[in-house]
């Protein structure tokens, strides 16, 4: 799936796919699904096993601190 110019320079993507490398990364995909409230209906969480949405904003904010423009 990863073109070799890709891999060249990233050989730990080598096995993995777009999923592994975003989402299934050690994390976010630290975040479990038990971590959802109860309130709020999460069918990614209950399908990942993990809470997608939680790791993925920690993610933006690791990237971006600040609040957005």
């Amino acid at each position: 799936m990863w073109p070799a110019q890709i891999l060249d320079a990233n050989p730990n993507y080598r096995g993995k796919t777009l999923f592994d490398v975003l989402f299934r990364n050690g994390k976010v995909d630290k975040f479990a699904a038990s971590e959802v409230p109860a309130d709020y209906e999460n069918h990614e969480a209950k399908a990942f096993g993990f809470y997608v949405q939680k790791g993925s904003v920690r993610g933006i904010r690791r990237i971006r601190p600040r609040p957005w423009p």
